[in-house]
């Protein structure tokens, strides 16, 4: 396997060590330092000369899997050992191995925890707070939370009993989780009043619960999030939420949870005040801070959603692209540019040009069906901070948005460029040696960053 990366690389986080692992198996995993750029002599000093603007090869193994990209961090388990991008190797607790890591979780400082297939939270350590005699500081680390995190006030910790099956983290600092097991109030209710008839019980649930922090999960339970101030703003969350069926997969962005359903269907929900990046409208039944379908996408399965930034992408059963969002709080994913295919003020100017021409104005899209190169079928799709990847089921990269920082990969602009329009993107150095060989098999997005990997046959 082969890792490709473009995109922001001032905290080297795209650059992995070249120090072998301990019992890594053999063949040893190969690390690719990303090699500084050299700044031209017209090239802005704002820039970073460590960004890299095309795709090239920055890690080579037997298994590779991309289990965190954020804004300074990268984290992989690569041959069966978990690394940090400029750091090195990650300990595991006893008994957990890098198979055992589902998800790494994190927000703009770095990596804060992790979650097992068990079920099991853990915590990151650093290193940086433990030094031995020279100065050197500690080793990098996952920690079972009793062992490390605390209440900062009353200094206690207190094992989560009930086992995970889904977290995420919005860009906001909430977690919400998805119990492995969570009976409802219907549910409960039915099992007492045995005597009620059946077409009277309504549909079993699915419960939910919302976090405002890692440390009030750790310290109060997943299934008692701590009760909520009076909601003096439209940005309080709501600890307890309802699904109509336990989810296969949670994603979050800046302000909006997304959940997949084992039927296909997707409900969101989050901060009323930008429910453009919802999907759906919000209404008295379903406001925006309770989960609600998606209906634009009712009746089609999507197998895959990812969301980032201000935007989130669903790739259907049938290989169709989906997507909504986009903009921020200021306007704009990229210098004030919006990708063209997203839906709301991209759509209206082009249908104000319409209008204009003598055509009918179509309605606001909530959610709008992407054509990439032609409308090929998709086999995969990443999400960043403002720019997006696709994988078509023929193996080539296409990617749009912002590419200030070389997340693109289009090799050019350096600093100044926006894609508003989809490209086809070539992985550049490294991936020309024995093309014949490599397959494409996903696309993942970090913050400002972009990742390929590759299959070698």
């Amino acid at each position: 396997m082969e890792l490709y990366a473009t995109g922001f690389n001032a905290h080297s986080q795209l650059t992995f060590p070249t120090s072998p692992a301990p019992s890594s198996p053999s063949p040893s995993p190969v690390f690719s330092p990303s090699p500084s750029a050299a700044p031209s002599p017209t090239s802005s000093p704002q820039k970073s000369p460590q960004d890299i603007h095309k795709f090239r090869k920055v890690l080579t193994g037997t298994s590779i899997r991309l289990l965190f990209a954020g804004w300074s961090t990268t984290v992989v388990d690569v041959d069966g050992t978990l690394r940090s991008s400029n750091d090195g190797v990650i300990r595991l607790p006893a008994g957990i191995s890098a198979a055992d890591i589902k998800a790494v979780f994190g927000d703009h400082t770095g990596v804060l925890g992790a979650l097992t297939r068990g079920g099991e939270v853990l915590v990151y350590k650093d290193g940086e707070d433990d030094h031995d005699e020279a100065g050197r500081g500690g080793e990098l680390c996952f920690k079972r939370h009793e062992e490390g995190a605390v209440d900062t006030k009353t200094k206690t910790s207190r094992p989560t009993t009930t086992s995970i099956a889904h977290l995420t983290m919005s860009g906001t600092g909430l977690i919400c989780v998805s119990p492995s097991s969570a009976p409802s109030s219907t549910s409960t209710a039915s099992a007492r009043i045995p005597f009620i008839p059946p077409l009277l019980i309504p549909p079993p649930t699915h419960d939910l619960y919302t976090h405002p922090s890692l440390i009030s999960l750790l310290v109060h339970g997943i299934s008692s999030p701590p009760p909520l101030t009076p909601p003096k703003t439209t940005t309080a969350h709501i600890p307890t939420l309802t699904l109509p069926q336990a989810p296969t997969h949670l994603t979050s962005n800046t302000n909006t949870f997304t959940a997949l359903l084992p039927t296909g269907s997707l409900y969101t929900w989050g901060d009323p005040r930008h429910v453009h990046i919802l999907g759906r409208t919000p209404s008295s039944l379903t406001p925006a801070q309770e989960p609600g379908l998606v209906t634009a996408l009712d009746g089609i399965p999507v197998r895959k959603v990812v969301s980032a930034g201000w935007m989130t992408a669903a790739v259907s059963v049938e290989g169709d692209l989906y997507v909504w969002g986009g903009g921020s709080a200021n306007g704009g994913d990229g210098g004030g540019k919006r990708i063209r295919c997203l839906p709301g003020k991209g759509k209206r100017e082009r249908e104000r040009k319409r209008e204009t021409a003598g055509e009918v104005k179509e309605e606001d899209e909530e959610v709008a069906l992407v054509d990439v190169a032609g409308g090929v079928d998709i086999a995969d799709v990443g999400v960043g901070a403002g720019h997006m990847l696709a994988l078509t089921r023929d193996g080539r990269v296409f990617a749009v948005g912002d590419d200030r920082s070389g997340q693109v990969g289009a090799g050019e602009g350096l600093g100044r460029h926006f894609c508003e329009e989809w490209v086809e993107v070539e992985l550049g150095q490294g991936f020309d040696e024995e093309r014949e060989r490599k397959v494409v098999v996903g696309v993942e997005c970090g913050y400002w960053s972009s990742f390929v990997l590759v299959r070698v046959e």
